[in-house]
């Protein structure tokens, strides 16, 4: 039974999930793991309002000079001011999942400068969860409604994914249908204003997209490791585009800004985020063109089943919509 100002959404795991923990084995599920999450998006979507949102692991966090807090600080809390709702995880019934803790793909084998031949592997010590779970959502605040949290979860599971090491094809998740997506639509229409956000994830600057397997062939889990090699190849000739939109663990660590999930019912989901600036961008290669060849290679290689991108001719559902709450809303077919 729930009381007022709480709030529980059932999850399915699609995909196995991960939110770490001790001595980087998955003991239970965390929910610092999915808070982390829920203010990445949240985040990437005030973002692409013009609202305000902090780098909370800069010297810039909230609070300001002023004392005052950023738009996502005021939901998620900082210091000196409390996070708005508490999560809980509830009625778990999950399992380990075995994966193969080495995938390797021969199919993909590939000599290197120096004339060493090299397979590209994955390593995965520790087995990842799969199940079902309840998260239960509670206000701690009067004013605050827990159905704006349930509708970030049903965003993220009708995108991307949920917890860490979604580069690793984690974490695609199902909500029961009965979550309210209006109340996080209502709640955003109040967040406005100007501020730009060139080099950080933004609803302006990321792509959705979803695709399935060429007629009469099923994916399988390595099909995920192949197209993070493929996308690789297609900047082979520019390693520093390479690195910086595939990531690299070489030298000056960078995360991937691709992320591929792994299959669930015969379809994989792509999605990530690219900057309008960046000093890597050179006269051939920059947002447009590293976009237009992801796009191009999905098209081809696989059955794109939807790519959604504000402002883009590319997009799907609504091609050149610049304005991001009407983007928003199409995401999540809120209407008026």
């Amino acid at each position: 039974s729930e009381k007022v100002g709480e709030l529980k959404v059932k999850i399915e795991t699609l995909t196995p999930l991960w939110t770490g923990g001790i001595d980087g084995t998955m003991d239970r599920i965390h929910e610092t793991g999915i808070i982390g999450s829920l203010r990445w998006w949240y985040e990437a979507i005030v973002r692409g309002l013009g609202g305000s949102a902090c780098d909370s692991t800069s010297e810039n966090r909230c609070p300001d000079n002023q004392g005052q807090y950023c738009d996502v600080c005021q939901v998620f809390g900082a210091t000196g001011w409390k996070r708005r709702f508490q999560i809980q995880v509830i009625d778990t019934e999950m399992h380990s999942i075995i994966v193969d803790k080495r995938v390797t793909l021969r199919e993909r084998q590939y000599t290197d400068k120096n004339g060493k031949e090299i397979t590209p592997q994955w390593y995965f010590p520790n087995p990842p969860e799969g199940g079902d779970f309840v998260i239960c959502i509670k206000s701690l605040h009067p004013t605050f409604n827990p159905q704006v949290v349930a509708g970030l979860i049903r965003f993220i599971s009708t995108w991307t994914a949920l917890g860490a090491r979604v580069q690793m094809g984690f974490g695609v998740i199902q909500t029961a249908e009965n979550v309210n997506i209006q109340s996080l639509c209502e709640h955003l229409s109040n967040i406005s204003g100007n501020h730009k956000y060139h080099h950080l994830p933004s609803l302006s600057n990321i792509f959705l997209a979803k695709i399935q397997p060429q007629s009469g062939y099923s994916f399988e889990e390595k099909d995920t490791f192949m197209l993070k090699y493929d996308l690789r190849r297609l900047f082979s000739n520019h390693k520093a585009i390479r690195h910086f939109v595939m990531g690299t663990t070489k030298n000056q660590k960078l995360a991937a800004k691709i992320k591929i999930s792994r299959p669930y019912n015969n379809e994989i989901r792509v999605w990530g985020w690219i900057p309008e600036k960046s000093d890597v961008y050179d006269q051939i290669w920059d947002r447009e063109k590293i976009l237009q060849t992801i796009y191009q290679h999905l098209k081809t290689s696989y059955k794109l089943i939807v790519w959604r991108e504000m402002n883009s001719p590319r997009d799907a559902v609504s091609p050149k919509l610049s304005d991001a709450k009407a983007f928003f809303k199409s995401l999540l077919n809120c209407g008026e």
